[in-house]
């Protein structure tokens, strides 16, 4: 009887091992595939990842943005692929959905969007406006000009103060500044 209840003792401590084991495994297989955002697939989406940051940074952007599923997972694919500290900074266009392996090797190559600051300094008329946003942003200049001198109907509906622009100029609206544009970008709202 002795050997029949040490037996037993052993089988109940080897059952509850294994439970153990199995619940542990069934909960990291959960924390690491789990998404931690729900979001469709296929939206594009523009990420910029500031200069200096963490692996553990950029994953947490990235799993917010639904780039990828998980921040975790990603931050373990980095370590695997040896880019852990080999990602760039930089504004990058993604599509969400797009997976460990595409974010990764995008962010090692670099960043695919450009910006350029186009600079209105006080006193410039519509004319020098047109020519500095068309020569820094790759437009043409009487597309630009024509924008700059009736061009407020198009952003009306998103600026209601310039439904009263005078002669529909947008000039005087352009405030001496530095702007930032995005390479390719249409001189369309």
């Amino acid at each position: 009887m002795r050997r029949s209840s040490r037996r037993n003792a052993a089988l109940v401590v080897l059952a509850v091992i294994v439970v153990v084991l199995v619940t542990a495994g069934v909960l990291a297989w959960d924390r690491l595939y789990r998404p931690d955002y729900q979001i469709a697939a296929g939206k594009p989406v523009e990420v910029t990842i500031k200069r200096g940051s963490s692996t553990e940074a950029i994953a947490e952007q990235l799993s917010k943005a639904g780039v990828v599923p998980n921040a975790l997972m990603f931050r373990i694919k980095a370590r695997q692929a040896e880019a852990d500290g080999k990602l760039k900074a930089g504004a990058y266009a993604f599509e969400t959905g797009a997976g460990y392996e595409a974010a990764i090797g995008k962010l090692v190559h670099g960043p695919d969007i450009v910006y350029y600051d186009v600079v209105i300094p006080e006193g410039f008329t519509a004319r020098q406006v047109a020519a500095r946003f068309a020569k820094r942003a790759g437009v043409s200049e009487d597309e630009m000009l024509e924008l700059v001198l009736h061009g407020a109907p198009r952003f009306a509906e998103k600026y209601p103060y310039l439904k009263g622009a005078y002669n529909d100029s947008l000039e005087g609206y352009l405030f001496p500044a530095t702007y930032r544009i995005k390479k390719g970008t249409s001189p369309e709202p």
